[in-house]
């Protein structure tokens, strides 16, 4: 038996979506030594990652999480096409993975450009919400408001006197 090889699927194989080290070493029945010896060569060979601080993952299983995540966003962009993004929590949700698994795979992703944080929501990268009817109108006003100011934007209550929408609107908007 080839103890990499070996290593490789228990990774891969693991009931949850990363192992820790010392979990990884009882599952394959090695020692901890050993097993961070494989886990480096796993490694360098690019199939394993580790998307948080003691959590090892397959490249494989890491790919198709990341697919989810994209294809969720992207999915969720379609259908609320003026939204900014997607709360974090809702998302993560889709992976069943820890928290600290979940934020390293969206960095990994945000480093990339594939995903990008605005107003504390995911967004493909490229995504800017789309509006259709008054809002189009009011989102095009509030920008050229915004950009005649150049180094001084107006706040909320100011851009809203100066356009004659509710504060609610230009606020939903701005954000």
């Amino acid at each position: 038996a080839n103890p990499i090889r070996w290593v490789e699927y228990c990774i891969r194989t693991a009931r949850r979506l990363a192992v820790g080290e010392d979990e990884l070493a009882r599952r394959a029945k090695l020692t901890r030594a050993r097993t961070r010896e494989l886990v480096a060569d796993l490694e360098i060979r690019g199939k394993v990652v580790s998307p948080s601080a003691g959590a090892l993952m397959h490249r494989d299983t890491a790919a198709a999480m990341e697919r989810i995540l994209l294809e969720t966003i992207g999915q969720f962009h379609r259908q609320s096409p003026d939204s900014p993004g997607m709360l974090p929590g809702e998302l993560r949700d889709h992976i069943a993975s820890s928290k600290p698994v979940f934020d390293g795979l969206v960095a990994g992703l945000a480093s990339r450009g594939l995903l990008v944080e605005t107003a504390g929501r995911l967004a493909l990268g490229g995504h800017k919400p789309e509006f259709a009817g008054p809002d189009a109108r009011h989102v095009e006003a509030i920008e050229r408001l915004f950009e005649s100011s150049c180094y001084k934007p107006p706040g909320v209550d100011e851009a809203a006197d100066q356009l004659k929408l509710e504060r609610r609107t230009v606020q939903r908007l701005v954000n």
